[in-house]
């Protein structure tokens, strides 16, 4: 409730609604997997109302921006890629005014340097080991067994639909991340190959034959004929 109070956060409460949120004293912290939010507790209880939404944030963040399927797919060094992927989320969510938990990471010095950046920084200079053997990893790579990482990926990838039209439809398209928004506009128009839209443009224009896949709007209703057509192109010269 807190979060859809928030202005520009359309997008987030959306894709919220689609996960399951679990009470798990086994989490240290918090976890998701793309399908559920796994919040311990007692971690929970110590939080004030603003770390909350902050953190409830930063889970629905990890799917939004696939971290998981990343993580799974390109066999990425799981705590590193973790890292990179909160310093991501939590530098976000502070540029957009939210408040994280204590103990986030965060680091001014990766502004504007994307999640797989900041994974390469990470593995040239990588955190000392006591500190990498204390870190909590909230990305979880457990998928059902009845499901692959294309399974997984797909599901996400539609809520991620679903949520970013429940904003365009509440005119709050502008709270989709910009690095989504790019990424919807590559699935839902893909970009064709040169060859492919020549012929489109070309198929147009053919009239030698007919076809009844167009009928013939002159006559209609009365009589339903064929108009020239033909998706058959003669010889072309450049």
């Amino acid at each position: 409730i807190r979060l859809m109070e928030a202005p520009e956060t359309t997008f987030f409460c959306a894709l919220l609604a689609n996960l399951r949120i679990q009470i798990d004293e086994e989490v240290t912290t918090a976890a998701t997997n793309g399908q559920w939010i796994k919040m311990n507790p007692h971690f929970v209880l110590k939080q004030n109302k603003h770390q909350l939404v902050g953190l409830m944030l930063h889970e629905v963040l990890h799917v939004a921006f696939e971290h998981i399927i990343r993580c799974i797919e390109h066999e990425l060094n799981h705590a590193l890629f973790n890292m990179a992927g909160d310093c991501y989320i939590n530098l976000f969510l502070i540029n957009k005014g939210f408040v994280i938990p204590d103990g986030g990471l965060f680091d001014r010095k990766y502004q504007g340097m994307s999640t797989m950046q900041i994974y390469h920084d990470l593995q040239k200079n990588p955190p000392p080991p006591p500190q990498q053997a204390k870190y909590d990893c909230d990305i979880s790579t457990e998928i059902p067994d009845d499901m692959t990482p294309e399974d997984l990926s797909q599901e996400i990838v539609d809520m991620v639909l679903k949520a970013a039209m429940q904003a365009e439809m509440s005119d709050d398209y502008g709270s989709v991340p910009a690095e989504l928004q790019r990424k919807i506009e590559e699935v839902t128009n893909p970009k064709l190959p040169w060859n492919v839209i020549l012929m489109n443009y070309m198929t147009e224009y053919l009239q030698d034959d007919y076809s009844m896949r167009r009928p013939n709007r002159r006559f209609q209703p009365d009589w339903y004929l064929p108009t020239q057509y033909s998706e058959a192109m003669g010889e072309i010269v450049s």
